[in-house]
């Protein structure tokens, strides 16, 4: 590999550290602002519930914001443990380390985490749709909010499962060369 792919291979595992710290400080601060007092819990359900119109939904404003946190709690993990995978390839790939167990293990891992999280979306789109929420805002704009979200979610998934299989193969031609020297 030359030292420009080296360096790209860098900056993607800077860029997805950065990532998880980004994702790790905006939960803490979550907590930090529904734990530290009755006016910042409030403060955070009124802006959860300011993108949103539930008068023609079952569902209460306090329900919907814990069900709200709780999906944005799951997602960010999904996310946080998706992004790790992808830093721990990128290290194995710098250090040359290409069609090796632990590098279709963290493929696999990787699979496994964004699958979740498209799922958790699609249900998030479901139960909007189910219970009549209604977004007060172009839902299209925010594509991780809406089915488009769930389409390209899909597509990735997809995508990731054919590098998992391409890596899989070439985890097993490595393993039968090996085994004929």
């Amino acid at each position: 590999m030359n030292k420009y792919s080296t360096a790209i291979i860098g900056l993607l595992s800077l860029f997805t550290l950065m990532m998880q710290a980004f994702l790790f400080l905006g939960t803490i601060m979550t907590i930090w602002m529904f734990g530290s007092s009755s006016t910042n819990r409030k403060d955070a359900i009124a802006m959860i519930l300011d993108n949103i119109d539930l008068t023609n939904s079952s569902l209460t404003p306090n329900f919907y914001a814990a069900f709200y946190l709780g999906i944005l709690f799951f997602t960010s993990l999904t996310l946080f443990l998706y992004l790790n995978c992808i830093r721990h390839l990128l290290q194995n790939i710098n250090e040359k380390i290409y069609f090796e167990e632990k590098n279709l293990k963290m493929i696999k891992r990787t699979l496994i985490f964004f699958s979740l999280y498209t799922l958790v979306n699609f249900g998030l789109e479901l139960i909007h749709r189910a219970f009549n929420v209604t977004y007060l805002y172009d839902a299209s704009a925010y594509p991780a909010y809406s089915w488009v979200g769930v389409f390209d979610g899909l597509i990735t998934v997809m995508g990731i499962y054919v590098l998992y299989v391409v890596f899989r193969q070439g985890v097993l031609l490595k393993q039968e060369n090996q085994s004929i020297v």
